[in-house]
């Protein structure tokens, strides 16, 4: 029989490596539905532009020259992959010892390892993905055109107008809900400060502080007409699903942190697996151990748009 060295650097791809694979692919929190699957991607940064848009068209009277409007670039955005890694020793002396009664215990506690392992890697991608939201209110992760957070009072390009997609701190209530439904369709202005009416795609927030329960009765619960209710737009909310975006619970946020979008939103999200999860086993002589080590590079963060987004900070 091969030894135990040789036997580990053989199955390491099948017995260690394939639980750990399937592992890293799970979730606390529901991250691929504001993020869709995870994609793949081979560059190190990504870097985009943004244009400014126009603004209206200018009133001229007849025979009058036509003026022209130029689009103007924004400050660009940037995004920077994160390196994930991991290792694990194996002690061969110990993997001897299991392997006495069979090599099927030494096949179990490797896959045990792995499943380990591949859990901690889905959770570092969870905890990645939540930072994204987090950082939307810091003016350095992902600065928007001007600078400031992308949930932050912007001056639009005429210097006067402002959009303040920031809403207040708070618990959540009914009414706040219907703040962030009613800023994404009446409040949001482009740089030019043209309306952009949109809808509810998904809210996002944490489970904790009775916001499941009032999530719950806000969209729905019931009430017989005429009869006094603590929430008197439940049955409208409830009979119009464009007012129900889907709802993302994150136990990583505050209680009462929050975030709505639109779909505009969905183009700004990055998630992409710029290096898969890989391993290699490696043997120490000297004190008879091996180690596997692995490795993950994401690319994550969010576009340095303020359009379709609205939230609240936890305090």
């Amino acid at each position: 029989m091969n030894t135990i060295e040789d036997f580990v650097k053989s199955s390491s791809l099948t017995v260690y490596e394939t639980p750990m694979r399937l592992a890293a692919l799970k979730s606390y929190w529901d991250r691929q539905a504001l993020f869709g699957k995870d994609g793949s991607a081979d560059h190190f940064q990504m870097q985009g532009y943004y244009l400014s848009g126009l603004g209206l068209p200018v009133q001229r009277s007849p025979l009058e020259d036509i003026t022209s409007q130029e689009l103007e670039e924004l400050d660009s955005w940037l995004l920077t992959s994160i390196e994930l890694a991991m290792g694990v020793d194996w002690d061969y002396s110990a993997l001897e010892k299991l392997r006495q009664p069979g090599i099927d215990g030494v096949k179990a506690y490797m896959s045990k390892v792995g499943t380990s392992v591949g859990e901690s890697f889905g959770q570092a991608l969870c905890i990645l993905a939540s930072n994204i939201l987090t950082s939307l209110f810091s003016s350095t992760d992902y600065p928007a055109y001007d600078g400031q957070a992308i949930l932050d009072t912007h001056t639009l390009k005429d210097g006067a107008t402002t959009v303040d997609n920031d809403l207040a701190a708070g618990a959540l209530t009914a009414d706040l809900y219907w703040d962030m439904i009613y800023y994404l369709m009446w409040s949001q202005r482009t740089y030019h400060g043209l309306y952009q009416k949109s809808k509810p795609w998904c809210m996002v927030l944490s489970p904790a502080g009775g916001n499941m329960e009032l999530i719950w009765q806000i969209q729905k619960q019931k009430h017989v007409p005429g009869e006094s209710s603590s929430f008197m737009d439940e049955n409208f909310i409830s009979a119009n699903s464009e007012y129900q975006p889907k709802i993302i619970w994150n136990p990583d946020l505050g209680d009462n942190e929050r975030f709505m979008f639109g779909p505009k939103a969905k183009e700004n999200f990055v998630f992409k697996i710029e290096k898969k999860l890989t391993t290699k086993t490696v043997d120490h002589d000297r004190n008879r151990t091996g180690s596997s080590l692995s490795h993950m590079k994401v690319l994550s963060g969010y576009k340095g748009d303020y359009i379709d987004a609205v939230g609240a900070p936890a305090a």
